[in-house]
C-alpha cells in the first residue's frame, strides 16, 4: 500500500513539475510578444523599423 502511495505521489509530482514548466513557458511567450510589440511600436512612431525578433 506504501508503494503504491509514494508511486502516486510521484506521478503527481511529475504532472505538477510538468504544469509549472508549461505556465512559465506561455507566460515567457506572452511578456516576449508584448515588450515586442511596444517595441515596434515605439520604433514606428518615430519612423525606425520595427525589430526582427
Amino acid at each position: 500500500m506504501a508503494k503504491e502511495y509514494i508511486r502516486l505521489l510521484e506521478g503527481l509530482r511529475h504532472d505538477i513539475d510538468q504544469i509549472k514548466a508549461d505556465v512559465e513557458r506561455l507566460v515567457k511567450g506572452y511578456l516576449e510578444d508584448a515588450v515586442r510589440r511596444i517595441i515596434n511600436e515605439e520604433l514606428n512612431a518615430r519612423g525606425l523599423k520595427k525589430t526582427l525578433l
